[in-house]
């Protein structure tokens, strides 16, 4: 189980954390305020294989909002971080850099 998370470039989050995360969580708010992108970091950070996690997340957004190709923080950060701490204290962190 994971107790707390932070995201650091992607999508729509620039830097955000979430702890005291419990067994059922229930993520709220409004349309546009970064709900999936919370479920997308988890989703790749616990991935055994995170860089196809990243994959299907891009794959899914690129057809639907053409003209938006990757999943960085408006477009224009060029490293994203993904770090999750779980129930038993393990550490789990995932980073992507890239240089244009």
């Amino acid at each position: 189980m994971i107790q707390a998370i932070e995201i650091r470039g992607l999508r729509g989050i620039k830097e955000g954390k979430l702890a005291d995360l419990t067994p059922l969580t229930i993520l709220v708010g409004p349309n546009g305020c970064g709900k999936s992108t919370v479920l997308e970091g988890i989703f790749i950070v616990v991935d055994v294989w995170p860089v196809t996690a990243l994959d299907a997340v891009t794959a899914y957004y690129t057809p639907h909002r053409p003209g938006v190709p990757d999943v960085s923080w408006e477009g224009v950060t060029h490293t994203i971080v993904i770090e999750a701490t779980m129930a038993d204290g393990a550490q789990q962190e995932w980073q992507l850099h890239w240089d244009v």
